[in-house]
């Protein structure tokens, strides 16, 4: 795979994988499809991420993760066999709609309290709510009563807008041409 990295069938590089990626995981399994193999996960697989102790932690973390996939993406782009193009930018869309449509939500709200209207409150929506809260619980049971509390209280909902704020900025990041850089945890 080393002497792939000719520029044509793998980025340039003298590595088997891009010693400067931020996602050297991503980089190397991109790197794999590019070159034909085939990479698969048996359904017993199980992995585990640190948990960041501070927002700012984590927030330097899913910065370089987002930066370091939307860079292997500009990459392999038109390298990948055209079903894993599919699969990792419709993870890209999907992040990015994510996104847009807390935007939308948060720039319509602003109308609405500006323009002196009021909120009402739907059965329909409050019930919707309900079904995702019990949903999330029901997802976390095993892990224990805090992470039942969290769910229920919608903790986790927080983080999400978190996760969708810094993948934007990564985002801005890469069409900006910056590359991040790795920052200890």
């Amino acid at each position: 795979m080393k002497a792939s990295r000719d520029g044509r069938t793998l980025p340039l590089g003298s590595d088997f994988y891009d010693t400067f990626s931020l996602t050297e995981d991503n980089e190397i399994t991109l790197a794999l499809l590019a070159c034909g193999y085939e990479c698969i996960s048996p359904t017993q697989m199980t992995t585990t991420t640190d948990v960041m102790e501070s927002v700012g932690a984590l927030w330097n973390q899913r910065d370089r993760w987002y930066l370091g996939a939307l860079w292997n993406l500009r990459a392999y782009g038109l390298r990948m066999p055209w079903y894993m193009k599919m699969v990792y930018w419709k993870q890209q869309i999907g992040l990015f709609v994510s996104v847009m449509a807390f935007f939308l939500y948060i720039a319509l709200m602003g109308v609405l309290v500006l323009s002196g209207g009021s909120i009402s409150w739907s059965p329909f929506w409050i019930s919707l709510t309900v079904i995702v809260i019990a949903e999330r619980v029901y997802t976390v049971w095993g892990m224990g009563w805090k992470a039942r509390l969290y769910a229920a209280l919608f903790v986790e909902q927080m983080y999400s807008i978190l996760l969708c704020m810094i993948f934007f900025v990564a985002l801005l990041k890469c069409l900006a041409g910056k590359k991040g850089h790795w920052v200890p945890t």
